[in-house]
């Protein structure tokens, strides 16, 4: 298996004692989902077995990817989500699937601000990621990760 490791940072205006990150992303319905960043098509969330998961529906770089996250750990400085089976349709045609875990955090910088942190981590096989390099995998979730960090400031 190869791992694949995107994050961005940014600050927001918000001190980090008055934000629950998974409390705000549980409360996100599907229009804020999609107004986060262009390549979000739609979000369910859901409850099974007393744990908080999330169906998400993405576009990126052509590819259209289904992700089926279950809450893995949550506080209110953090949340962490796993998707161990995420379905990746290549050219919107071609079924696989990679490993997705999506972690949230943010941590104080001042008083009256936080950075704010998004990162998502793939685990795919050898065959995936040589797909990879020939698609520009690596550019195009950098960009979603730079925009979705980004879209979720505006969005707190």
């Amino acid at each position: 298996m190869v791992h694949m490791d995107f994050q961005q940072h940014t600050t927001i205006d918000i001190p980090a004692d008055r934000l629950d990150v998974g409390t705000w992303l549980f409360n996100m319905n599907d229009r804020d989902y999609q107004q986060v960043a262009k390549g979000h098509r739609a979000l369910g969330t859901f409850v099974q077995d007393g744990t908080r998961g999330m169906v998400n529906v993405e576009l990126m770089g052509g590819n259209l990817l289904v992700q089926h996250y279950r809450e893995v750990s949550s506080s209110p400085s953090e949340i962490v989500m796993d998707s161990p089976q995420s379905s990746i349709y290549l050219g919107q045609l071609i079924p696989a699937k990679v490993g997705v875990r999506w972690t949230m955090d943010v941590k104080p910088l001042s008083a009256s601000s936080s950075v704010f942190t998004c990162r998502v981590e793939l685990q795919m096989s050898a065959l995936m990621h040589a797909l990879g390099i020939l698609t520009a995998t690596r550019h195009f979730v950098q960009s979603h990760v730079d925009e979705e960090t980004i879209g979720d400031r505006k969005s707190t």
